[in-house]
């Protein structure tokens, strides 16, 4: 008679990172400054950072229940639907009107909100607004977008490569996206690319250039994404911005913003403040919740810097919560502009 060893198996938690002080770096190249190429994002548990060229992808797909297709928010794309179903009948006159009214322009002056997907707002706000309509299995009746990749931070506009048309449409669990430049007619020389949802991601991307893309960590790999970003200027029109913060509010992400100092102000320091310290606060999904909150951008005055009387604080999809500070950004402060410097430190209740 033989004995039967019981196999106990344990499951080795890995703690969350503890903090560090680390530089984004947005640069591919040394003189890009404001011009940055990346996005770069940032896990605070695991304390690492991973980037990927903004210019990479144009459109992403959403891996969750809803059918949704966004676009590049990192160049000012913008799209528009048209009242037809073909691709073929489409060309650069279709484009004509868009161009002299500037209708799918965002530059840094002014835009329509109406053709860029939603600046502000939760993760669900986010996808009810889109741009591209919920994405439906009818191939045949598919509208066809007209899509700007957009020129967020180029120095070269180039026209003819800027102007797409597209149609997406539902394959089982995948999306399948017909596309060519604008004046092509040839069916034959219209490129198509198949994604299917991988529910690690939340959203998996393409580029008109080289079908399939790379670019957001998989969703428990990012806190924040840190680069250019549509967004809105006081009057409420779609513009780029350069060193915005997005948080990962489709990973669970909420932020909160802490004023320390000035009127009104009855916090504690970045350097004083404690788990124990949160009472009161209130957090927010928005995907702007840091946004361009955390620096001054004035260039005009020239006084552009970080604000030194605020931090904020961060609470992922694990419930871990850091505090977080920018220590600078551009010359002014003392940093380089491409490569804002940051601390994190992962609060912890006393013992």
């Amino acid at each position: 008679m033989t004995g039967c060893k019981k196999e106990i198996s344990e499951i080795h938690l890995i703690p969350a990172f503890k903090g560090d002080t680390t530089t984004l770096n947005g640069l591919a190249r040394p003189t890009e400054g404001i011009y940055a190429s990346y996005s770069v994002f940032m896990d605070f548990s695991k304390g690492i950072q991973t980037r990927e060229l903004r210019n990479s992808w144009d459109f992403g797909v959403y891996c969750g229940t809803e059918n949704r297709l966004i676009i590049n928010h990192t160049m000012g794309a913008a799209a528009i639907a048209l009242n037809k179903t073909s691709l073929a009948s489409v060309t650069g006159s279709d484009t004509t009107a868009l161009e002299t009214n500037n209708t799918l322009r965002v530059n840094g002056t002014s835009g329509n909100t109406a053709n860029v997907d939603p600046v502000s707002g939760d993760f669900a706000a986010y996808l009810s607004g889109t741009v591209f309509a919920e994405i439906k299995a009818d191939a045949e009746s598919s509208n066809v977008y007209i899509v700007n990749r957009g020129t967020a931070g180029d120095t070269v506009d180039t026209p003819n490569k800027r102007w797409y048309k597209m149609k997406v449409y539902l394959v089982d669990r995948s999306y399948k996206i017909d596309y060519a430049l604008i004046n092509e007619t040839t069916p034959s020389r219209f490129s198509t690319v198949t994604i299917a949802k991988d529910d690690s991601y939340n959203f998996r991307f393409g580029s008109f250039r080289s079908n399939r893309a790379n670019f957001e960590p998989a969703r428990v790999n990012w806190d924040i994404q840190w680069g250019w970003s549509t967004y809105k200027n006081t009057a409420g029109n779609a513009i780029t911005v350069p060193d915005f913060v997005l948080i990962n509010s489709g990973g669970g992400v909420q932020a909160a913003q802490v004023v320390f100092s000035g009127t009104g102000a009855t916090t504690k320091s970045y350097e004083d403040y404690k788990f124990e310290d949160q009472t009161g606060v209130t957090y927010s999904a928005e995907r702007d919740a840091i946004g361009t909150k955390w620096r001054n951008l004035d260039p005009a005055a020239g006084t552009s810097s970080v604000y030194r009387d605020r931090f904020f604080l961060v609470k992922d999809g694990e419930g871990n919560v850091y505090k977080l500070r920018f220590l600078s950004f551009i010359p002014n402060d003392g940093g380089r502009r491409g490569r804002p410097r940051i601390e994190y430190r992962l609060l912890e209740p006393a013992a």
